[in-house]
């Protein structure tokens, strides 16, 4: 089972996700992060005698031969479940008016996405919880949140359908954009940012993000998911309460 996290940048997903998952240890409950779920399920794979062997030292010595950028059986299993979904893709990515260099990394964001849910799906085992703080929910964001061209209720619904959002519970963190940008800068003042944090034109994206993740959710519901808002907005302790407390309910 997973929990499938989704927001905007900055909106607390990380945060969150970090203060659930030390919550539901507590339990007690066997949480994994994404990336902990990711390194179990590639040590659970048969990959042969010699490189099950390998997999047994520290992660940092095989990952780099054996990673999720090496997982192209998940990718053909989950994707080949999904041609329609891969078509819908290919087709509006084609068809916008995005950047190449936008696309191929839409695109790499996408096929982790593929890779990750189906080592999930594969080889974690029925007590295990994982918070994926990213998942084909967030990827809603990934693919049209920068699209310059208003977004039709039918391409939200037909993603709604058509991606593999395997899991039954998404917890949307709601938060406004203004507040993710000023948290974004807080983030990057000592770092180069991914963002012109000043740009308007990032304002303007994020709300346009903000509002295909409501319709998202809508048609998530319609489909009988369950969709837990949070609100992003409040005093991080009382969200990570409110979240705690949504995910305990889902639990128990």
């Amino acid at each position: 089972m997973y929990l499938e996290f989704a927001g905007l940048p900055g909106s607390g997903k990380s945060t969150l996700s970090s203060a659930l998952k030390e919550h539901l240890i507590t339990l007690p409950c066997k949480a994994l992060s994404r990336k902990e779920a990711i390194i179990l399920c590639i040590r659970r794979r048969n990959d042969g005698f010699i490189k099950n062997m390998i997999k047994r030292f520290p992660h940092r010595i095989w990952w780099p031969l054996m990673s999720t950028q090496f997982a192209t059986p998940e990718f053909i299993t989950l994707s080949s479940r999904h041609l329609e979904f891969v078509a819908f893709l290919s087709k509006l990515l084609s068809e916008s008016n995005l950047s190449k260099t936008l696309v191929y990394s839409i695109w790499e964001t996408i096929i982790k996405s593929f890779i990750e849910v189906q080592l999930i799906s594969q080889h974690t085992h029925a007590p295990e919880l994982v918070i994926m703080d990213e998942a084909f929910s967030q990827r809603c964001f990934t693919l049209f949140g920068y699209m310059e061209n208003s977004i039709s209720d039918e391409l939200i619904l037909s993603y709604a359908k058509l991606a593999p959002i395997i899991s039954q519970h998404v917890l949307w963190i709601d938060t406004d954009p203004h507040n993710c940008i000023e948290r974004l800068k807080l983030r990057y003042q000592n770092q180069i940012s991914p963002y012109d944090l000043n740009s308007a034109e990032l304002l303007s994206n994020f709300k346009a993000g903000n509002n295909i993740l409501k319709r998202l959710y809508q048609a998530l519901k319609d489909q009988g998911k369950y969709v837990h808002h949070i609100d992003g907005n409040e005093d991080k302790n009382i969200s990570i309460s409110n979240i705690c407390e949504t995910a305990t309910m889902i639990i128990s």
